[in-house]
């Protein structure tokens, strides 16, 4: 990590390298770092949804092969688990 007034020095001297390298006014590199300062930041806050399924439902789990298997809610995890293995370790036709 750059500290204090070496890691600054270190910043400018590689804009100023841009600049001359790709032809750019000092100004154009301001502006937006400018903007963007000015402008506050308000990001959406984000919101969760508890999902309920229903007792007859059913899940679709999509296994890495791109294959669909959709089992009950009510299927017990080490079933679960060895018909995932069963479809993801099977090559196909």
């Amino acid at each position: 990590m750059l500290g204090g007034l070496e890691g600054a020095g270190r910043v400018r001297a590689l804009r100023k390298r841009l600049r001359t390298q790709q032809g750019l006014d000092a100004q154009r590199l301001y502006f937006p770092k400018r903007r963007l300062e000015a402008e506050p930041r308000s990001l959406p806050t984000p919101r969760f949804v508890e999902v309920m399924a229903r007792s007859a439902a059913a899940v679709e789990v999509i296994l890495r092969s791109g294959r669909v298997l959709r089992v009950s809610t009510a299927i017990d995890t080490p079933t679960l688990r060895r018909l995932v293995e069963a479809f993801e370790d099977d090559v196909g036709c």
